[in-house]
């Protein structure tokens, strides 16, 4: 501190800042006595000094956590936002090739974004399942086509001549086979338009009956036994599937059978299945060619019966439109076995009364 004169006059006990000398200077004034006064001044030159140099000390730190900040923010942000990197760059490979089958990495991220991979995984596999069935289902109708059109060009044909020749009888005879040909590549075509889209209990007993009966009718000279429980067993179904596949099933027998053969039909519950067996005692399918039968069209060779090479396929088509499925063996008495089984879905057989 020093004491100077010459100081601009402050008020005394008050603290003050002046100019004097070319710099600032803190002033303090102190009475001594009525006529005397003495005055301490600080010049503030040197905290001055210290105050810029803190202050850029201040302004450095602070520039230099922003930068820090920001480039720590910024890494945090790509580490954060790669998972949805990845999520548009898989998306981007589905819409540029179409392939469904692409999935998203997950697991390795937020939840949130897990979450939304697995939901979009999900999605994929749904649109990949509906793809594969639509492709199904659009060869099965080439297909079809390919083999009515086939099929039903001979009957034309022969129609054609008879209607020609004035045959009448035998035109009569041709339009009946067509007629029959159309009613079973329509059964044919509703067992492969998928699962129908309500179903009701039915039971399986009832239907084999029906079916037993309705063969009795078109075919006297053959022997139609059923066998079974009284009541059951019930599925969860579509009724008219059910009569279709076993209608086809005891006319195939009855065709392919003995012409004074016997068929017999069995119906039971094991496994939390129900099942429906039709045995007959013709000649049989040999195992190799067996499941060659299940396909639409296809006749044993050397077969003389009549038929389309329809009825196998309609029943194994019906019996996948119910969520079964059917297996060819040999039966009992060294014919065919065909054998249906259906998922029973928790249902009871209805009390007989």
């Amino acid at each position: 501190a020093n004491v100077r004169s010459g100081f601009p006059v402050t008020p005394v006990g008050k603290i003050e800042t002046v100019s004097a000398g070319g710099q600032d200077w803190r002033t303090l004034v102190r009475a001594l006595g009525p006529d005397s006064r003495v005055q301490v001044a600080v010049g503030l030159g040197p905290v001055q000094e210290r105050a810029s140099r803190l202050l850029i000390l201040v302004l450095a730190a602070i520039v230099g956590a922003l930068v820090a900040t920001a480039l720590v923010t910024r890494y945090l942000a790509r580490l954060a936002l790669a998972p949805l990197q990845r999520l548009r760059l898989a998306a981007d490979e589905v819409a540029a090739t179409a392939d469904l089958s692409v999935r998203v990495p997950d697991g390795d991220g937020p939840e949130e974004i897990d979450d939304l991979a697995e939901d979009l995984n999900s999605m994929l596999s749904r649109l990949e399942l509906s793809a594969d069935e639509r492709e199904r289902a659009l060869e099965s109708a080439r297909r079809f086509a390919a083999d009515a059109g086939h099929e039903l060009r001979t009957p034309l044909t022969s129609l054609k001549a008879n209607l020609a020749t004035g045959a009448t009888a035998e035109a009569t005879v041709d339009a009946d086979r067509l007629t029959a040909l159309v009613g079973q590549l329509q059964q044919l075509a509703r067992g492969e338009a998928g699962p129908p889209r309500t179903t009701e209990p039915v039971d399986l007993g009832e239907v084999a009956d029906a079916a037993v009966v309705a063969a009795r009718t078109r075919h006297p000279g053959i022997t139609f036994t059923l066998e079974g429980p009284d009541a059951g067993p019930m599925v969860a179904a579509e009724a008219e599937s059910l009569r279709m596949m076993a209608e086809n099933l005891l006319e195939n027998a009855a065709l392919h059978g003995r012409p004074d053969g016997t068929v017999v039909v069995t119906t039971g519950e094991e496994d939390g299945e129900a099942w429906l067996r039709v045995d007959d005692d013709g000649p049989g399918i040999p195992e190799a060619d067996r499941e060659r039968m299940l396909e639409r069209f296809t006749r044993g060779e050397g077969v003389r019966s009549p038929g389309t090479g329809l009825g196998l396929p309609i029943a194994a088509a019906q019996a996948t439109r119910c969520g079964g499925s059917i297996a060819l063996a040999v039966s009992p008495a060294g014919g065919l076995r065909a054998e249906v089984r259906v998922p029973v879905g928790g249902l009871r057989p209805r009390p007989t009364t």
